[in-house]
């Protein structure tokens, strides 16, 4: 993509022949984040780059940078992991506890084993093309699952996850081979922006193509390298290079919940036309009963998954036995135990459907443009209903990080291709439901005021709005 030569960081090491022995290690917040992959296959991303013979990659899945704090918790802390980085702000999900200590233990010995014995390291582990574990950074590709709990879909567009590579032009003195000479265009021109890959995910959302670890082989949730943003400058987008985590219901009654429908209006200057009417989404991750039955049959899957590891020379025998012993000691489907693991049952992640798509016509043609209107500081509503259909037990259901994203064009201006979208944070409700009541329940129309997106100008509401929640019942 680039038309530069085939070079490595390895290339002055080979011609005096002192290339050192080279263990890499990462983890999944550096695909998302750090523009890890691009080292992988090149700039072309068509095929798997080669390692030397003097190089091993490992590669942790489904983890935060650095790695979390471990341990066998089906109660993990519910306030959500902080955004690194200035003024970033919070996340949505709670922090992804995947330790990368383990196989840091692993490659401490393994190196100083090759380097004084001349003993192999393990093989290297890494997600690949020629695997079909790393995959375009789409929700199709990843095959990852629909109806996880809290996660928008709107997350897996291309604007709002994973950060590319950009490859600049710095001038006709810099040399972009070695990043030798002097830069001197400023700010420099964006040549290419480096197509990015990212691995592939298994029916519970959890990375494939990795080393063997032993929590995310026994997992006890949904294990991200990334993250959302709830609010700020980057809110929607990924946040920065922070993993989350989203529990498993303990048992199927709390993952599946009652049948509830929902349809929502977003509305200004009087227009505004309501949604389909959509079913809440259940949670398909099957619950911690329904994958180990009971707190010794966890203890066995996690017993497996660490002679696995340590089978194949990715976990010490000394980190093996632990593990085990903190599985045993741990309250994973304990009786008695509280559970704070489930935050809802189900999300929702649907638009109006009526709406015009950017693509469906000429956006610098003004005449003919359906949609409405408005100008900063407009009021703008955000209203849904709720029902619950067929027979059921009486029921209050809760809904949370709510959220209507709207699309906005700038109109009738130089800065027309312009806008952003703009997100409306809804405040968490409930609504109670009698037995087998199916009247339909209206939320409080919840205000905000329309942002300047445009520099003073008039702006449309353009596409199809979308409102995404999580569900809950009691």
């Amino acid at each position: 993509v680039r038309g530069l030569p085939t070079r490595s960081i390895l290339d002055r090491c080979r011609n005096t022949h002192t290339c050192p022995k080279v263990i890499e290690h990462f983890g999944s917040a550096e695909v998302w984040e750090l523009k890890l992959t691009p080292e992988w296959v090149g700039t072309d991303a068509k095929q798997d780059i080669p390692l030397p013979k003097n190089v091993r990659r490992y590669y942790i899945p489904s983890t935060t940078h650095g790695g979390g704090g471990g341990g066998f918790d089906q109660n993990t802390g519910t306030n959500p992991a902080n955004c690194p980085g200035n003024n970033w702000g919070p996340s949505r999900f709670r922090a992804n506890p995947v330790s990368e200590a383990q196989i840091t233990n692993m490659i401490r010995l393994a190196l100083r084993a090759w380097t004084m014995n001349g003993t192999s390291p393990p093989p290297s582990r890494w997600p690949r093309l020629d695997t079909g574990t790393l995959v375009d950074p789409t929700m199709e590709a990843m095959r990852f699952p629909h109806g996880i709990p809290g996660i928008p879909e709107t997350i897996f567009e291309q604007g709002n996850f994973v950060n590319p590579v950009l490859d600049y032009e710095w001038g006709p003195f810099f040399n972009p081979v070695d990043a030798t000479g002097v830069p001197t265009d400023f700010p420099p021109r964006i040549k290419h922006v480096i197509k990015m890959k990212v691995p592939k995910v298994d029916s519970d959302g959890n990375e494939l193509g990795g080393v063997p670890t032993v929590l995310r082989d026994a997992p006890l949730g949904t294990y991200l390298g990334w993250n959302v943003t709830v609010a700020g400058f980057h809110q929607a987008q990924v946040c920065d290079y922070v993993g989350g985590l989203i529990p498993f219901a303990v048992t199927k009654a709390q993952r599946t919940g009652p049948d509830v429908n929902v349809r929502f209006r977003v509305t200004a200057n009087g227009r505004g036309d309501w949604s389909e009417t959509e079913a809440v989404a259940h949670d398909a991750r099957p619950s911690l009963e329904e994958r180990y039955t009971d707190h010794d049959g966890y203890v066995k899957a996690v017993t497996a998954a660490a002679n696995n590891a340590f089978a194949q020379g990715y976990l010490t025998a000394d980190d093996q036995a632990a593990l085990i012993a903190q599985a045993a000691a741990s309250k994973v489907l304990v009786p008695g135990t509280p559970n704070s693991s489930v935050p809802a049952f189900g999300e929702l992640n649907i638009n109006t459907g009526t709406g015009r798509h950017d693509g469906d016509r000429d956006d610098d043609d003004d005449h003919g443009e359906s949609g409405t209107f408005v100008r900063p500081d407009d009021s703008l509503q955000v209203t849904f209903a709720v029902s619950m259909p067929g027979k059921h037990a009486a029921a209050t259901v809760g809904f949370s990080q709510t959220q209507a994203i709207v699309q906005v064009a700038c109109h009738r201006s130089h800065h027309h291709r312009g806008g952003a979208p703009f997100i409306v944070n809804v405040p968490d409700s409930s609504f109670t439901f009698a037995q087998n009541g199916n009247a339909s329940v209206t939320s409080t129309p919840f205000s905000v005021t329309v942002p300047d997106l445009c520099q003073g100008g008039e702006m449309r509401i353009r596409g199809d709005p979308t409102f995404t929640a999580m569900v809950s019942s009691q």
